[in-house]
């Protein structure tokens, strides 16, 4: 809460003389802890803020990041439709950058909006790619790895799949306890 309000006041306080730059960054703070308290609406907001300013910049690499929590604050508000769009603009910007890190994030947001639409096969293959893609990096995420296949758990729960369910629940347990 207290990053939210100190973030909020850049832009009331910068006045005229504060840069685009420093601005979209403060938006995108903003943002975030907005997010880390599961407020996803007003984070949504704050993050367009941030995309207007980063699309302005031509902050191509910002804009994939933006564009990727977008996606995640529709999948928090249960829109599958915009997720999966905003996702879809990440993995443009990716590709098109050749940006791994970005590849990585915008196939796990495509994913989680293909699991809220009922797009099981196409979220499962994302998950897949999104988690092999974060176990080769030089510093495994463990946190994001368990969150990702807590994802297919799901998925294998609501296709009424117990034998999958239960050998991931089986090695999720295993990393957790190490």
């Amino acid at each position: 809460q207290k990053a939210y309000e100190t973030f909020q006041l850049i832009p009331l306080e910068g006045g005229p003389s504060i840069s685009d730059s420093d601005l979209a960054w403060a938006y995108d703070s903003s943002a975030q802890s907005l997010a880390k308290m599961e407020k996803w609406g007003p984070a949504l907001e704050s993050y367009k803020q941030a995309q207007e300013l980063y699309k302005k910049l031509k902050a191509v690499h910002m804009m994939a990041h933006v564009y990727e929590e977008i996606s995640l604050c529709y999948s928090n508000l249960e829109n599958g439709v915009e997720a999966e769009a905003y996702a879809n603009l990440a993995l443009d910007i990716a590709v098109t950058a050749e940006d791994d890190y970005h590849l990585m994030w915008s196939k796990a947001r495509k994913a989680l909006a293909h699991k809220i639409l009922g797009n099981y096969d196409e979220a499962l293959d994302l998950f897949a790619q999104a988690k092999s893609a974060l176990v080769h990096t030089d510093s495994v995420d463990w946190k994001s790895v368990l969150e990702l296949e807590n994802h297919v758990l799901d998925i294998y729960i609501m296709r009424g799949r117990p034998d999958l369910a239960l050998e991931l629940k089986r090695r999720i347990g295993t990393i957790r306890s190490e």
